[in-house]
This record gives structure tokens, C-alpha cells and sequence, in this order.
């Protein structure tokens, strides 16, 4: 999915500006963006599952989702930032929130990964 990996292109200089309004302005194509891949995701699991499971795999992927990205995903960057903060100061929150832009890329070669073999796994 290449919007996993288009996702960090425009979120890392978002963090880097020192104009919050161009920040904002990155940040709102960044999530409109990001948002665009989770309805990809969402299809593709309600292709590759059988209709009378789809309900189920759709909600469990929505937990992990948000056990992973609303409450991991604050802690390990709120370590990050506690880790820089000795070097960095008051801004090792932007530089543990730009280490955390590479995540997007994991999930895109994944996403790859799951394309070569998707033909073989669909249900149609």
C-alpha cells in the first residue's frame, strides 16, 4: 500500500517546520492521506475471510489496531522522548515523534508481502 509509505514523506517535515502553520498544512494532507489506506485494509480483509467471519476479523483487527496504535503507540513515544530528553532538551518529544514516522514503511512492505500471495488467498 503506498500510502503507508507516501504517509512519513509528509508527516516528518510537519514535525521539523518551525511555522505552525505549515505544519498544520502538512499535517492535514499527512492524515487525510493517511486515513485513505485504512478503507483499503478494511476491503481486504472482508475479501480474503469468509462471509459468515467477516464481522468477527473486521472487529479484531480494529482492537489490535487500537490496543496497538491508541495505547502502545503513546507509551513507546513518551519513552523515546524521555530517552532524548537528557540530549535534546524540550525537543525530544519532535525528534521521538519523527523516529516514530518509520513505523508506516513496516506496514507497507507487509502489505507488499501479502500482495504476491493474495491471488491464491481470495475467496471470489
Amino acid at each position: 500500500m503506498m500510502v503507508f509509505a507516501i504517509f512519513p514523506l509528509f508527516m516528518l517535515p510537519s514535525l521539523l517546520v518551525a511555522d505552525w502553520k505549515v505544519a498544520f498544512g502538512l499535517q492535514l494532507v499527512t492524515f487525510f492521506i493517511g486515513a485513505s489506506g485504512s478503507g483499503v485494509a478494511l476491503s481486504a480483509v472482508q475479501t480474503y475471510v469468509e462471509p459468515h467471519r467477516r464481522a468477527v476479523a473486521i472487529a479484531v483487527l480494529l482492537m489490535m489496531s487500537s490496543l496497538l496504535g491508541l495505547g502502545l503507540g503513546p507509551v513507546v513515544v513518551g519513552v523515546t522522548s524521555d530517552a532524548l530528553a537528557s540530549r535534546y532538551g524540550a525537543d525530544s518529544l519532535r525528534y521521538a515523534l519523527a523516529a516514530s514516522t518509520c513505523i508506516p514503511f513496516w506496514a507497507a512492505t507487509h502489505f507488499w508481502l501479502a500482495a504476491r500471495s493474495s491471488k491464491r488467498w481470495s475467496l471470489s
